[in-house]
């Protein structure tokens, strides 16, 4: 599982790199579980500047495509990659809430 954590890895190649390593050390049949903060909004950029001038760790917007680089070769589970909030909404949820600016889904190993 990698919740919200990657975009702490300054370059997105070795974040997906670090990915690749933790997959390659499991068996078939095991679940990658990600989810990412994108950059598809103005309110999600301008959060991430204000983060960014916090001092706090560095953290880089994905986008969209890149979130689902993350699960190349892998088998994406109903519903693929979609916001976190509307993945499997639950029943009682009447749908109406706004997509948030993270993307994330659940992708089994061939």
């Amino acid at each position: 599982m990698f919740m919200g954590v990657l975009g702490h890895v300054a370059d997105y190649a070795e974040a997906v790199s670090i990915t690749r390593r933790v997959l390659a050390a499991v068996p078939s049949g095991s679940y990658l579980l990600l989810w990412e903060n994108t950059d598809l909004t103005e309110t999600a950029r301008q959060a991430a500047e204000v983060y960014a001038k916090s001092d706090a760790i560095p953290y880089r917007l994905c986008s969209v495509e890149q979130v689902a680089g993350f699960f190349k070769g892998l088998e994406l589970v109903e519903p693929g990659l979609t916001p976190i909030n509307q993945w499997r909404p639950d029943a009682d949820q009447n749908g109406t809430s706004e997509p948030l600016d993270a993307y994330g889904a659940i992708g089994r190993k061939p």
